[in-house]
């Protein structure tokens, strides 16, 4: 009689179908790297197409870049948070919401499926990220364009190839991408003090974009503040502000959402109170 003990062990390929069960499309993709950099306590996060054609064509050179000024990652976080999705100190009680330490912010990306939204994007990874004071960055260098799409094969080779046989190269430099600098995102600018955060660089593009998707990530993202805030023009202290890019143009995406309820906040309100005065309405009918 045999008694054998085995280990699961997924195929590499799990990376493609998890990522295509969990993300629909690009936009979806986009979106949530957005939400990654919600979660790390950034003021702005600015995206950025780079060397894209007039009507948003790929070419071999095109690249996404999503950088943010967010709390960036250490080497124990990369090792143990990033590059293990579903992190086991994500998980909170029944009913309660898991909070970022520095702007107390609900934690949006729970599910740690921001790894598999980037490999949607593009083939070819590099994310450089650092802590605040930090004298050095980490990169985190992705390069699969070696595989084919279902990692069945391997510069044009079968072979059988397990998650665990994908690696990464991590490595720490001087820094030279998270530094000191005036960024402008949406003719906001963030003079200096921006040495610390994470920019991902994604080449070898996946799929298609145009202004439209552009448009609907914009639209997924604003949902990540308060919709009131943005009616009443209220200045926040926990302010993100969101850009889009077209090889060094700013993108400007119009959310009619906020257009709409501003308009029915202002003439269509049933009651207002303006400066501790209550004001109904005159014009109303009721049955």
């Amino acid at each position: 009689m045999e008694n054998k003990t085995f280990k699961i062990r997924p195929y590499a390929r799990l990376l493609t179908m998890l990522g295509e069960q969990l993300i629909k499309n690009e936009q979806i993709a986009l979106a949530e790297l957005i939400k990654n950099s919600y979660d790390a306590d950034a003021n702005w996060v600015k995206v950025s197409f780079v060397d894209f054609g007039d009507k948003m064509e790929i070419a071999n050179n095109s690249k996404i870049i999503i950088e943010d000024n967010g709390c960036g990652m250490s080497l124990e976080t990369i090792e143990k948070s990033w590059m293990n999705p579903a992190t086991p100190n994500k998980k909170v009680g029944k009913g309660e919401e898991k909070r970022t330490l520095a702007k107390n912010r609900v934690i949006q990306g729970e599910k740690g499926i921001g790894r598999f939204a980037i490999l949607k994007l593009g083939r070819t990874i590099t994310i450089t990220t650092r802590l605040k004071d930090s004298n050095k960055e980490y990169v985190i260098d992705y390069d699969l364009s070696s595989y084919d799409d279902d990692f069945l094969t391997v510069a044009g080779q079968e072979k059988e190839l397990y998650i665990d046989d994908i690696a990464i190269n991590v490595y720490s430099q001087q820094p030279t991408q998270i530094i000191d600098r005036e960024v402008i995102v949406n003719s906001q600018k963030y003079p200096e003090n921006n040495h610390n955060g994470t920019k991902i660089e994604i080449s070898n593009l996946k799929g298609e974009w145009s202004k439209r998707k552009i448009e609907d990530v914009n639209k997924e993202s604003q949902k990540l503040q308060s919709i009131f805030d943005k009616i009443f023009e209220k200045q926040s202290n926990d302010n993100f502000e969101i850009g889009f890019e077209v090889n060094n143009e700013r993108i400007s995406v119009s959310d009619k959402t906020i257009e709409k309820l501003s308009n029915l906040f202002q003439n269509n309100a049933v009651l207002k109170v303006t400066n501790g005065k209550y004001k109904e309405k005159t014009d109303l009918n009721f049955f």
